[in-house]
C-alpha cells in the first residue's frame, strides 16, 4: 500500500509504525494506534479509488471522443 501511495498520490504514509503492523489484531478492543492505523488504512483506500476512477474515466472520454 505504501509504494502505490507513493507512486500515485505522491504521499508517504511514514506515520504508520512496525509495532503497530505486528500487534495483535485478534483483540476483542483495539488499542487507540491500532484504530488510527485502520482508519488511516481505509483514507488511502478511498483516496486511491477516487484517483483511479477519475483517471479510468479521464481515458474513457478521451478514448471515445
Amino acid at each position: 500500500l505504501k509504494s502505490v501511495c507513493v507512486q500515485y498520490l505522491e504521499i508517504n504514509p511514514g506515520w504508520k509504525e512496525k509495532e503497530t503492523t505486528l500487534s495483535k489484531w485478534n483483540r476483542k478492543k483495539l488499542t487507540e494506534k491500532q484504530l488510527k492505523y485502520a482508519a488511516s488504512d481505509a483514507w488511502i483506500c478511498l483516496h486511491l479509488y477516487t484517483f483511479f476512477y477519475y483517471k479510468l474515466m479521464f481515458n474513457l472520454y478521451y478514448t471515445i471522443y
